[in-house]
C-alpha cells in the first residue's frame, strides 16, 4: 500500500521516515496460509488451492488477492467443494480484470511494445511475434509519441523493456527461427536477445483480447486497434 504517497504534505510529515517493504510471497507460503485457513482448506479441493497458490505467485505473489479468490470460489460453490475446474474461472475472472487494470495505466513504452506485438500477431496469423519486427514498429510508435527522446527507441532500451514485461508475466521470450529474417537457417540460438533481435520471439502470456480492451480505453490506441 502507498498511502503515505497519497496523504497531504502535511500528515507525511508527522510519520517515520522508515518504508517497510513486503516482499511477493512464494508458492509455498500462499499455499501453507491458505491451508491453515479451516473454511478455506475444508471446502477447498487439494489441486484447486495449488492451483491458486501457484496462479498468485505467478501472478504477483499479492496473499490478499488468493484470499480475494478463495473467498469468492466458496461465495459462488453453494456449499460445495470448490473444484479445480471452479477455481480456474475463479482465479481467471479475478486476475483478468487485475491484468486489465495494470495494463491501463502502462507506461507510453510498454504501450507501444503491446500494440506493436498485437498488430505483428494479426498480420502473420501466428502465436508468436518477431521481436526485430515489432521493434521497428515499436520505434515508429515511440518516434511519434515522443519524438525528443532518442534514448526511449534504441534497441538497448527495447530489450530492457522486453526483459521487463517478460518478468511482470506479460510476454515470454523464446528462441525462435523466422525465415523472413534468418533464411535457410535451420537450428534454433541460444535463447538469449541476440544483437539484432531476428532470432527472438514474442509470445504473449496475457490474453490478447484483454491487451486489446485494456489499451483500448486510451482513443489513441483504440483508433489503432479498432479492427481486431
Amino acid at each position: 500500500m502507498d498511502l503515505p504517497s497519497k496523504m497531504k504534505a502535511s500528515c507525511v510529515s508527522r510519520l517515520a521516515f522508515g518504508t517497510l517493504v513486503f516482499q511477493p510471497y512464494k508458492y509455498q507460503q500462499i499455499l501453507a496460509v491458505l491451508s491453515a485457513n479451516k473454511d478455506i482448506a475444508n471446502n477447498i479441493d487439494d489441486l484447486a488451492l495449488q492451483l491458486c497458490a501457484r496462479r498468485v505467485t505467478n501472478y504477483s505473489g499479492d496473499m490478499r488477492k488468493a484470499m480475494q479468490i478463495c473467498k469468492l470460489a466458496l461465495s459462488l460453490a453453494n456449499n460445495g467443494k470448490v473444484t479445480t475446474a471452479d477455481m480456474n474461472r475463479v482465479s481467471n475472472m479475478v486476475l483478468s480484470s487485475a491484468v486489465i487494470e495494470a495494463l491501463r495505466h502502462s507506461s507510453k513504452p510498454l504501450a507501444c511494445l503491446l500494440v506493436a506485438m498485437v498488430l505483428e500477431l494479426k498480420d502473420t496469423q501466428l502465436n508468436v511475434a518477431c521481436a526485430r519486427k515489432v521493434y521497428d514498429a515499436f520505434r515508429g510508435m515511440m518516434a511519434v509519441l515522443e519524438p525528443d527522446i532518442k534514448a526511449t527507441i534504441s534497441i538497448n532500451s527495447f530489450k530492457k523493456l522486453l526483459v521487463s514485461a517478460a518478468t511482470s508475466g506479460i510476454i515470454s521470450l523464446e528462441p525462435t527461427v523466422f525465415t523472413s529474417v534468418a533464411p535457410g537457417r535451420k537450428v534454433q540460438i541460444d535463447p538469449v536477445i541476440c544483437e539484432e533481435l531476428g532470432d527472438t520471439g514474442i509470445v504473449p502470456e496475457v490474453d490478447v483480447g484483454q491487451i486489446v480492451t485494456a489499451l483500448s480505453r486510451d482513443p489513441f490506441w483504440e483508433q489503432r486497434l479498432r479492427d481486431l
